[in-house]
């Protein structure tokens, strides 16, 4: 498919954004039936998702911070949704990692850039991407849709409207494997998902059945989120 066919796909008053968007050296393409752009890479490995949908406290941001350095220095490459600016605590654990980190953004890429231009930055640098069914609109449920495919696996916090679960059960119609955040068990749509077989997870380590690496907090830690240090206990 020709660069122009594919900015033909978006929507018709989106298309010359994204033709500006592709002058600035964003990719363009077909993606799970959607046309996409994003800049940087791809995951190019198995990747966990870590979301917060709706839902995020002190103990989410900590449980997802541990989450991904845990995956990151498991090897694992990073997939977040952002409605936003999306989640420093998942930022800080794949920076801190050396993990790569893929932020499916709600706001069209050229918003994101403007509004978000040294997050964007970070992100691209960890070898990752920032990508969006948009150039200049927003779409929640393209993002999310967006991260679900981009996933082999998922973690999130599940906030209190229905609709939040819903790219867990996505995940789990396409025989991924995703567990809920302890956390999620304050809502009713979380308790649910919990009830129907759905695991429930204190942090990536705990959702893997052999994790190479255990974050713990410790006074004399490498890292720091939140006021408080943490290490890594490693495991093979």
């Amino acid at each position: 498919m020709t660069e122009k066919e594919i900015i033909g796909l978006f929507r018709e008053d989106d298309r010359e954004a994204v033709r500006n968007e592709i002058r600035r050296g964003a990719s363009a393409a077909l993606i799970s039936g959607r046309p996409v752009l994003w800049h940087g890479t791809l995951p190019q490995q198995d990747a966990v998702l870590l979301a917060s949908f709706s839902l995020l406290s002190e103990e989410t941001a900590a449980a997802f911070y541990v989450s991904a350095l845990e995956a990151a220095l498991d090897g694992f490459g990073i997939v977040t949704e952002a409605d936003g600016i999306g989640m420093s605590s998942v930022l800080r654990g794949a920076e801190d990692g050396e993990g790569r980190l893929h932020l499916a953004s709600a706001e069209g890429i050229s918003v994101y850039r403007t509004n978000h231009p040294e997050r964007m930055r970070r992100v691209l640098l960890t070898g990752g991407c920032v990508i969006s069914t948009t150039a200049s609109g927003y779409d929640v449920r393209g993002a999310r849709e967006l991260a679900v495919y981009l996933s082999s696996s998922a973690i999130a916090a599940i906030g209190r409207h229905p609709s939040d679960a819903e790219p867990v059960i996505r995940m789990a119609d396409s025989g991924k494997d995703a567990a809920i955040l302890r956390s999620s068990l304050e809502t009713a749509p979380g308790r649910k998902l919990a009830k129907e077989g759905c695991p429930v997870a204190d942090s990536f380590s705990s959702f893997r059945s052999q994790p190479d690496h255990i974050v713990f907090q410790s006074p004399s830690g490498r890292w720091s989120f939140g006021g408080k240090r943490y290490d890594a206990a490693v495991l093979r």
